[in-house]
């Protein structure tokens, strides 16, 4: 059986308490986070209890601890966190985890896009994207069979007719260690 000292104390935290683990569901953590542009984080304690939660006890992943019902915890340095709630309501508790990706300010991903417009002239079709390139790279299919890349291409059919031509946009974004895209299609239409 694990008591709450030995779990608050794995998360840096200091309390005196005899409770049990978990109490026959009496108890559950939860919490929401909303995490602000600016590093800041408002934590919505979701949890319930039976007597009603009486102590939380809060630990951000950062070093940053506290003992609110629901706080803000604002982040100094970009990076993935995890921030854990252990609740305590009579002689019970119960406890959370999640992990939080703080970025550095406004994502690459944020308004990634795909939209283009299309100009003919005979058989010879100029693309130009709706966004402006910041480190994303734009990979096209003229619907033709062949392919081209850049934000403003230009691609000449071997023949009149209706292609399907296809843009897709991706970056990395370093926060959260992945990538994201955004693809559209229109229909191109060469005389």
């Amino acid at each position: 059986m694990r008591t709450l000292p030995t779990l608050v104390a794995g998360l840096g935290l200091a309390v005196s308490a005899a409770a049990q683990w978990p109490c026959d569901s009496l108890v559950q953590a939860s919490f929401i986070a909303s995490p602000g542009p600016d590093g800041t984080v408002h934590f919505q304690n979701t949890s319930a209890g039976t007597p009603a939660p009486t102590s939380w006890y809060w630990s951000f992943g950062d070093g940053g601890t506290s003992t609110l019902a629901s706080p803000a915890h604002t982040y100094t340095q970009p990076g993935t966190y995890t921030a854990c709630l252990v609740l305590v309501s009579g002689n019970c508790f119960d406890s959370t985890c999640t992990a939080l990706t703080i970025g550095s300010g406004p994502s690459p991903c944020d308004g990634l896009n795909a939209g283009f417009q299309v100009t003919t002239d005979g058989l010879e079709a100029s693309f130009h994207t709706s966004g402006s390139p910041n480190g994303q790279v734009y990979s096209w299919s003229f619907g033709d069979g062949t392919s081209g890349q850049g934000p403003a291409p230009a691609h000449t059919y071997a023949s009149g007719g209706q292609y399907h031509a296809c843009l897709t946009v991706w970056t990395w974004d370093p926060a959260t260690q992945d990538t994201c895209f955004a693809d559209h299609c229109e229909w191109v239409v060469v005389q």
